[in-house]
């Protein structure tokens, strides 16, 4: 299992205490411990955009599910459930064919990190993989957008332009990513486009539709720079469906009233897992699935390249795109969605016996983001040891972490605050070891 870190993941069992991880809210938070379990029975959940995740039986997740409050109404009620209890739940709702209180996660809040210093700017490099032909060594952007072109142009290191052309073959405009040699400082730039010599240290020059991917340098910049990459592979390469939902509810005219779903689609795989990834780290749902078209050449119907469609849900829908007829004029400000977007647990499979480790963290939700970008719960294992050998034992701790200690063993032994003596300095040990 991968955690998240800053600017990468870590596997748990190479973490170490005091190591940072990433917390929901956005920041960092430290290990406080890591507890390797030995051999044990692992689950795998499965989750409604089909991301997963592997834990032990006992692992802690904090659930949330539709109840009612009497005087309140239906309110969303939170929990800490195990694995194994979450299985038994869900498998109870199964047989008895129930579609109400469904399970639920919360998402992560987008991590709060620095800008980093790219040459290509995000927005650039998304219009680039979306709609940028770089198989020949060469840069060129096909977009019947004007704006957004003048937009990406905008982010250009002085001394380029996006060039227009029209080609024999088609019947869009082409835009070439080229030097201005009109440029006031012509004669004190390189005369080799920079542009392809860092798409080249990328690895992505000479990449086809079928190959493109993101560098994992931009799928860790800040919050602001991971939109902008969204936003150039969103204003290319996806449009909204406004087509009426399964409800039947037609679409209004009035533009705040439009609620149309947001798609992404690519040729390539691992663009399409990047961006899944990429919309993930930003705290929405991304659904992943697989179209597979036919042409006809010659008067045989032949198979096309698979096409990995994707379905976007975030909070702040217009926050995908800069083109107006797709952000206005097809997405609502807000939906259903924005004050309750969560997570939810499709179900729960057996997998077999493996190794596990568990952490704690300093956090005050007691939660930590691990890999897929799945928000799970602070462990207890030590306080179960506890509970298990039932023996008087000694727990050194620094001062700090007493509350948290006594909160999570008196979740286990009731009445455990009222059997604990804490000995803090020198006085406190003898007065100890005298009783």
């Amino acid at each position: 299992t991968k955690i998240r870190v800053p600017d990468g993941w870590k596997n748990v069992e190479d973490l170490k205490v005091g190591d940072k991880v990433l917390a929901p809210d956005g920041t960092y938070t430290k290990v406080l411990g890591v507890y390797p379990q030995g051999v044990v029975d692992i689950y795998k959940l499965v989750f409604s955009d089909n991301r997963t995740f592997e834990a032990g039986a006992d692992h802690l997740w904090e659930v949330m599910s539709w109840g009612h409050v009497s005087g309140e109404g239906s309110v969303l009620l939170t929990k800490i459930m195990s694995a194994e209890e979450i299985r038994l739940y869900l498998e109870n709702k199964r047989n008895c064919r129930e579609t109400t209180s469904r399970l639920f996660i919360r998402l992560p809040e987008p991590e709060q990190n620095k800008d980093k210093e790219y040459f290509i700017h995000p927005y650039i490099l998304g219009i680039i993989l979306g709609d940028g032909g770089i198989s020949t060594g060469t840069i060129t952007i096909t977009c019947s957008s004007a704006k957004v072109m003048k937009r990406a142009e905008s982010f250009l290191k002085p001394g380029y332009k996006f060039n227009p052309f029209f080609p024999s073959d088609k019947q869009v405009v082409e835009y070439a990513l080229v030097i201005d040699r009109e440029s006031k400082i012509f004669n004190n730039i390189p005369k080799i486009n920079q542009y392809v010599q860092e798409l080249k240290r990328l690895n992505l020059l000479g990449c086809t539709a079928l190959t493109k991917f993101i560098p994992e340098e931009y799928m860790n910049g800040s919050e602001e720079q991971r939109w902008e990459l969204v936003k150039g592979m969103m204003d290319t390469d996806a449009w909204v469906d406004v087509s009426p939902g399964r409800s039947g509810t037609k679409i209004k005219e009035n533009g705040e009233q439009i609620s149309g779903t947001p798609y992404y689609a690519s040729s390539s795989k691992q663009l399409a897992l990047n961006f899944q990834l990429l919309i993930r780290s930003l705290g929405g749902l991304c659904r992943m699935r697989e179209k597979h078209p036919f042409y006809t050449y010659k008067g045989q119907r032949l198979p096309g390249n698979i096409s990995y469609v994707m379905s976007v849900r975030v909070k702040e829908p217009r926050k995908l795109f800069t083109r107006e007829h797709k952000r206005l004029e097809r997405l609502n400000g807000e939906n259903q969605y924005s004050k309750y977007l969560k997570l939810r647990i499709d179900k729960i499979e057996y997998v077999g016996k493996k190794e596990g480790t568990c952490i704690s963290v300093d956090h005050p939700s007691e939660l930590y983001v691990a890999e897929n970008y799945v928000v799970t719960h602070n462990t207890v294992i030590a306080a179960n040891a506890i509970a298990k050998i039932g023996k008087k034992l000694a727990i050194i701790i620094l001062p700090k972490y007493i509350e948290k200690w006594l909160e999570d063993i008196e979740n286990i032994l009731p009445n455990a605050r009222e059997r604990t003596y804490i000995a803090q300095g020198s006085e406190g040990l003898i007065r100890l070891m005298e009783n």
